[in-house]
């Protein structure tokens, strides 16, 4: 029989899912674990990790391995690497702008993905989407259901590239 704090506790739990990620530190070092995210967003669709690393409020973001957690300080995480996640990318219309970016980051490491944005087409540039982006971590869509999240205080140099066909 549950004691009402047993309820009380079960009334405030937010259910989650476990996601596979791989955190690259900006010491050098890397991470393998699993975060956590909502099983639902306010849209309906699944919580994403990248909601949990840009909470402004939440300085650190537990890490599951194996039969313990880690508390990492999100400001010493210069990726993380999702594999198999589902990414909503905005509908496409005619203020969506796919920009492929290379990034460098202050620990020498870079990564590569697109991003889709919306834009008004006279501010379409990269420089304008890094302009009036405010979030801490950056989406790079590199094949599918492949993302990395590239901590933007930690870019050193972004540069626009073209995909050649195969």
């Amino acid at each position: 029989m549950p004691t009402s704090a047993t309820v009380q506790t079960n009334q405030f739990h937010i259910p989650k899912r476990r996601i596979k990620v791989r955190i690259e530190l900006l010491t050098g070092g890397t991470l393998t674990g699993s975060f956590y995210a909502d099983q639902h967003n306010s849209s309906g669709g699944p919580g994403r990790v990248s909601d949990r690393l840009n909470n402004r409020e939440e300085p650190f973001i537990p890490l599951a391995v194996e039969d313990r957690h880690i508390l990492v300080r999100k400001a010493v995480i210069a990726t993380v690497q999702l594999e198999n996640e589902p990414w909503e990318t905005p509908q496409q219309s005619s203020n969506t702008s796919e920009l492929r970016l290379r990034v460098k980051l202050t620990n020498g490491s870079s990564a590569r993905g697109k991003i889709v944005a919306v834009l008004p087409k006279e501010r379409a540039r990269v420089l304008d989407f890094l302009n009036c982006y405010d979030a801490e971590f950056l989406a790079l869509i590199s094949g599918e259901n492949r993302i990395t999240l590239v901590n933007s205080n930690h870019i050193e140099s972004v540069t626009e590239f073209v995909e050649r066909e195969p």
